[in-house]
């Protein structure tokens, strides 16, 4: 849980049942109100619960998930200027522009979350991720959150 909000886990082909992905919105709300420290500070307990040093891919998708509803990142991200902090089998690897939103695709006031596709590797620096995002670019507004449909594609 983030901010006493269950995340859905991403890397099962159909989602955690029993928690729908519109958890990722209400989770994405919570966080948002918490505030600056304090929402890094959430993020950092999970992180170090779930991602890293110990990593747990169920739990760990669904934080990556989270962070790319929470931020407005651009689908065109310069790749010489990207940064990556997992081992997420991404479509844009080694592609330029980067789509820093995926799996996240934003239609109006739908956010419709791509497939997994899967992972490589040990670990997932989702702390690393949090403060690369905040420091350049912004979080969506709360407003925005709240109305956001968010469903798998």
């Amino acid at each position: 849980m983030i901010g006493g909000v269950p995340l859905p886990d991403w890397s099962e082909r159909d989602g955690t049942p029993d928690i729908p992905y519109t958890a990722f919105a209400d989770a994405a709300v919570t966080l948002h109100l918490l505030g600056g420290p304090d929402r890094r500070a959430e993020v950092d307990r999970y992180s170090q619960a779930h991602c890293l040093p110990r990593f747990s891919i169920s739990e760990a998708s669904g934080l990556y998930v989270l962070l790319r509803i929470l931020f407005d990142l651009p689908t065109r991200h310069p790749l010489d200027a990207t940064k990556v902090f997992g081992g997420w089998l991404h479509p844009s690897i080694g592609r330029d522009p980067f789509d820093l939103s995926w799996p996240v695709a934003l239609d109006g006031e739908k956010a419709v979350v791509q497939p997994f596709t899967g992972y490589r590797g040990k670990g997932y620096d989702a702390i690393g991720e949090y403060d690369w995002f905040a420091e350049r670019f912004a979080i969506r507004p709360a407003d925005r959150l709240r109305s956001l449909a968010v469903a798998r594609g």
